[in-house]
Formats: C-alpha cells, structure tokens, sequence
C-alpha cells in the first residue's frame, strides 16, 4: 500500500514557534524576541510564506496523478465491453456468420468476435468408459473418463449429420467447476505443464482416424472453452445413423475427473459494442487489379470507400469498384484506372448510421486544438484518425492515439481521447503534430461497459436474418466495465504494487503456490529451514522446502509429476537468487488407536460418537502438515464422554518415515507428515 504524503503538515504558528526556539543558537546577541523587534518581522514574513509554499506543494492536481500512475505501471483503464456467448439452435441450413455480426438484447448490441462456419448438425449423444447419454436441452453431469481416468480411455460424441471438410468446427465445453478448491486460469499462460494429453479421432472408412489438425482451448478439459476440429475427409456414418468424434486420454494426472455439463456445437463468441468505422490494409502489384478480402459484417453490409498510397499518403480512389460476396467473404476488385506502381491501399467500411459524424472536425493548424465527438460511449480503444496532410488536399494519413503526449516528438502523429468528455486532444508542435484538414473517423466502436453485462436468456435477436435462426445467451453476460476514475485507478494500482509477484518470505512461496495456473491446491506449507536439521545439527539456510497437497476427491491424494513441474516453473523465476527450491509430496501417516472403557450406559451409543469424536479429531490433523498426534489429547476426548466411567487403557501405534515418540506417548510427525485414522476399535464394559 502507498503511504499518503502530508507536504502541508504545519501551521503558520509551529514554524514562528520552532523559528524563535533556534535564535539562541544561531544568534546568542539576539535577545529580543518580541513582536516590534524587526527580526521577528522578518522571521514572520517567512514563515508566511513557507505555510504557503507548503500548502502549494501539498495539491497534487489531476494530471500529476496521471503522471505518478504512469510511472508507477498503471493508467487509468478505459471503458471495456462485455463478454458473452451465443448459442444457435434450430438451424435450417449451414451458416457462415461473418466477424462482427449483430445480435440485439432489446436495444443492447453484440459482435461476433470472428468468423463462423455453423454446420446443419447436432450433438446426440455421448458415450464414456461407464455410460450411453442423450443429449437434451438439460444440465448434464457426465464424467467424460469415468470417476478414475486412465490412459487409454474415450469420450465420445455422436452428431446428427457430418461436419463439413475443410471447414472450421468448434466444440464448446462447459465443465462442472463447484468444488470447495478454485482452480486458477491457465489462460495465456505460456510456462504450463498439461496434467494429461489426448488423441482427437473421427469416424470414417469403417474405423477412426487421426484428426488432421486440432486446437484445444481447454487445456485437456481443466476450463470451460472450444475445441477448434478441422476435418480432411467425410465423416462417415456408424449403423445407427451417427457420426462420431473421440477423444482418448493417453496420459492423465487430473486431481479431479473432468465432469460435462453443457456441450454446444453452435456457440458464438460475442463482445457488446457497436463497430462504427474499420479499415482493412491491403498491397497491389503493378499491372494486376488491386483485389482486397475481408469477412466482416460491415464489409457485407456497410458502407466502404477505398484508398490508395501515394507518395505524400493515402487518396481516395474514384474508380470503378467491383464487389463480391460468398461464403460470409467479400471480394472487392477495383476496375478503373490505376497508378503504374505498386503500393499500399486501405479499405474503410463503415456503418451507413454514422452518416457525416464520421467526420469529426476539421484540423486548424493551432496547437493544443481540442475537438469534441458526438458520439456517446464513444471508446478509446480501437480508435483511429485519418487526418488530411493539409488543408484541401485530399491526401490523408493514419494518425494513431496515445495515453498522453509526454513520449512524442513534434513530427508524431498522434492525439488522445478523453472517454469521459468525448475530447480528442491534439499535440502543440512540440510533443505531438496539429492537424490541418480533415480528421476523419478510420476505426472505432461504441461500448455500453458495465451497461452490457446483460441477464442470461436477454440476447435473442440476430440482426442480418431474424427468421433463420433461434439463439439465445444461456448464461450472463460478464466483463463489462465502465471508464476507470482516478480514484479507481489509484486503488487498483495501489492493490497491483501489493500483490505478492516475487518470493521472499515463507508466506510468498505459499502463497505463489496456492496461485500456479491450472493446479486446485488444497494444502501448502512452507518448512522452516531450521526445522529440516540434519544429523549433525546443521540446517540449509538457502533451501526453501515446501510440502503440497493437492485437492482430490480422492483420500490422500498426492502431486503427479506434472503438478510438481507446474509448481516449480511458477516458483522459479520468482524465488530469491540463491535459494534452491525442494516440493515434498505429503507422507500419510495411518494411525492405530485402540481403547478399553467401562461405560454405565449402551455400549453401541458410546462407540458410535466416540468414532464421531475421534474422526473430527483426525480431520482436522490432515489439515496440518506435521501435526503431532497428542496422546493426552485423545486420552481426553475418551475421558471427556458422557456414559464413559473408567478408561483402563489406551493405546496408539503409527508406521512410517522419520515417526518418533515422546515421553508422553505422543506421536512426532515428520515435517510433510498429515496424520489419519487407519483403523480403531474399542473394548466396552459395563459398570455393574
């Protein structure tokens, strides 16, 4: 956490009264101190000033901030749309939806984040190791590899009709993620070792084959995500009529069985904004036609011009263009006459909505000039300027937006957008160009932020044909985040500088652990080094040994060999320079209790919540790495129960590495040690 700086941290009366209690030392002839004595005059005009230096100092205004955020790593974030995903159903022939097609939930607009091949196929069923499924439009709870998955074990998922060849499928996977243990995103995260590898096969020429090329985004079924399927041959039909995809494990080291609960062939990637303007750069050869392709709604739909590099920029082309659509492609191919050389062109596709407030304002030539949008929600992401070369000129070039001036030169061509006011900012000569012309929207989109996060089952219109197909979102929409305040940026930078990201202490490396992508850590110490001593008294100051334990709902699970390379490929780069790294894998340690009582009551009631007793007991030992099993403390749970008169003996006994007694009969754990009840039992009399 930052500490705050009070500059303004005296009164005008403290400094007149430190400034009179120093003049016996600096000035012992000086004895007058009173009010009409000229020095103190002096001294007062001073002190005036100092409280108001001080004061000045002290206000620290918005764009300093900005500046210390900066400096610090951080600025303030802006707007960021929402996510969702889209499920198409009721499909009454192929689809090819092009990147950035519109789907409405009421008046709220949503994109498509790329382009989509959407085959006339369903899911049907699933088959595992244990069970034939249906697939309905129910919750599933399906473990794909059986409650104990093993090399060489199938999932498999049967469609109604065959994918098409050479085309892009996407299986979605929802997996069940409710247990008491989070498991930390892998996402991008480039150092993670898989806990187990797959085979993907389909089924054709009487048997299954390899699948030419396939992507796995769930990191082998540990997160929700796609599976990107490219089929090189047709897929052939089994005796009943379906097509069939396998998935077979071929190494797995899961600590938890991946467990189905939604599957979807038709899932739509989708971000809430509303594209305005997007440009698309392309390079012609000299003599040829200058052909460009794009697969984006707007270039279906939009409106577009086309642009050509010459020597001073970019010049809209007026000649004959000639577009084609198929396949959720566009084709545009200009005819007209054309420069002899080779070059640069740019394709605009913009939204027939925005109309003349693509033009933004024109450029003055004065520096500091400030221009405001009317656009509402207008984003700063995504945002580019073409702006006029000068005045009238019909040559343009692409200006680009930066966070604030203080990195650019006087020939950059750049500005900044203020989300809050809807200003664009310009440079004053000095740092950062002023424009002189035209400045013309190239590329950018509205966003509603936190506005977007939309309720499940609300996106339900599709904006290019309504009537082809049924869609619906089936869970919210999330993500979405309006413009950051200072002050907000200021507690998130705040918490960023607080996050542990090196490992210094015992509490970092437990910490950095509990933290490895993909791992569901249920337990982690960190020994002390002073507790791993040697025989001969000496301990390694420079190791750090921790022990791991991770989450299973298994009893005493223990880490694989991918589980430990994860951990330490977190740790490493991490850890002190010198340090040496030791992961234990937890020693489990069976402990034997039996006990003779006498009791006055039924014997079956007292060994039932004896049992009751000693196992809450026991849990709470596996919890504690190197817990000593206490004698005295079991003596008194036994001693402490209702009905039981007389404890005649009680006895413990343990079997494992480095086990040691005490005096008291205790039973010493080594460092990595979790105790549990292997057994017990219990001798009753009853008194009379």
């Amino acid at each position: 956490m930052l500490p705050t700086v009070n500059l303004d941290d005296e009164r005008f009366e403290n400094i007149m009264e430190k400034a009179r209690k120093t003049i016996p030392n600096l000035c012992p002839f000086w004895t007058d101190h009173n009010y009409h004595d000229p020095g103190i005059t002096i001294l007062e005009l001073l002190a005036w000033l100092k409280e108001t230096q001080q004061f000045h100092m002290d206000q620290i205004g918005s764009d300093h901030i900005r500046k210390y955020m900066m400096l610090l790593g951080g600025s303030q974030r802006h707007i960021i749309p929402a996510s969702s995903l889209i499920t198409i159903s009721q499909l009454k022939k192929q689809e090819m939806i092009p990147k950035g097609s519109r789907f409405w939930a009421s008046n709220i607009p949503f994109e498509t984040t790329d382009i989509r091949y959407l085959a006339k196929s369903r899911i049907e069923r699933i088959c595992t190791v244990d069970a034939d499924y249906t697939v309905g439009g129910n919750r599933l709870h399906i473990p794909m590899f059986g409650n104990d998955p093993a090399p060489e074990v199938s999932f498999y998922v049967g469609l109604s009709a065959p994918l098409e060849r050479d085309k892009e499928h996407r299986l979605y996977f929802v997996l069940y993620h409710g247990y008491p243990v989070k498991r930390p995103l892998v996402g991008k995260s480039k150092s993670f070792v898989p806990l187990a590898s797959l085979t993907v096969e389909y089924y054709y020429d009487g048997a299954y084959h390899p699948m030419e090329w396939w992507e796995d985004r769930t990191h082998q079924f540990l997160e929700d995500g796609f599976f990107l399927l490219h089929f090189k041959k047709d897929m052939d039909p089994d005796d009943q009529g379906c097509y069939w995809i396998r998935f077979t494990l071929k190494e797995a080291e899961y600590d938890v069985p991946p467990i189905l609960e939604r599957i979807s062939l038709h899932e739509l990637e989708a971000r809430q904004m509303h594209t305005l303007c997007e440009y698309h750069r392309f390079w012609w050869k000299p003599k040829e036609p200058p052909l460009v392709e794009t697969d984006t709604f707007l270039g279906n739909f939009g409106s577009y011009e086309i642009y050509l590099e010459t020597s001073d920029g970019f010049q809209r082309y007026e000649g004959d263009i000639e577009k084609r659509e198929s396949q959720g492609q566009v084709r545009f191919t200009l005819t007209g006459d054309l420069m002899e050389e080779a070059g640069e062109g740019m394709l605009l596709c913009y939204d027939e909505a925005l109309g003349d407030k693509r033009l933004l304002g024109y450029g003055d030539g004065f520096p500091d000039q400030e221009i405001e949008v009317d656009i509402s929600q207008l984003c700063a992401e995504g945002l580019e300027l073409l702006v006029e070369t000068k005045e009238g000129s019909g040559v343009f070039e692409l200006w680009n937006r930066v966070e604030d001036f203080s990195g650019c030169s006087a020939l950059d061509a750049c500005y900044t957008y203020d989300e809050e006011n809807g200003i664009l900012s310009f440079g004053n000569c000095i740092r950062g160009r002023v424009p002189r012309g035209q400045i013309l929207m190239a590329s950018g989109h509205t966003s509603l932020g936190a506005g977007g996060n939309v309720k499940a089952g609300t996106i339900q219109i599709y904006e290019a044909d309504a009537s082809r197909i049924s869609i619906v979102n089936m869970e919210d929409a999330k993500g979405g985040k309006d413009r950051e305040t200072l002050t907000e940026c200021r507690e998130r930078v705040n918490r960023e500088l607080g996050r542990i990201e090196r490992a210094i202490t015992y509490e970092d490396y437990e910490t950095l652990v509990r933290r490895t992508p993909g791992l569901m850590i249920e337990k982690v110490r960190a020994i002390p080094a002073n507790q791993k001593v040697k025989q001969d008294g000496s301990f390694d100051e420079n190791q750090i040994t921790l022990v791991v334990k991770p989450f299973s709902e298994k009893p005493r699970p223990m880490p694989g060999k991918a589980y430990l390379k994860n951990i330490i490929n977190m740790l490493e780069p991490r850890r002190l320079i010198g340090t040496r790294l030791n992961i234990l894998p937890p020693e489990y340690i069976g402990i034997r209790l039996f006990v003779e009582i006498e009791t006055d009551a039924n014997y079956r009631q007292v060994k039932q919540k004896m049992g009751e007793a000693l196992n809450r007991y026991f849990e709470r030992q596996e919890n504690n790495f190197g817990q000593m099993v206490s004698y005295g403390a079991i003596y008194g749970i036994v001693d402490g129960m209702e009905n039981v008169t007389t404890i005649r003996s009680l006895s413990l006994d343990a079997q494992g590495n480095m086990i040691r007694r005490s005096l008291n009969g205790d039973i010493l754990l080594p460092v990595n040690g979790l105790a549990y009840l292997e057994e017990w039992d219990c001798m009753i009399s009853s008194v009379g």
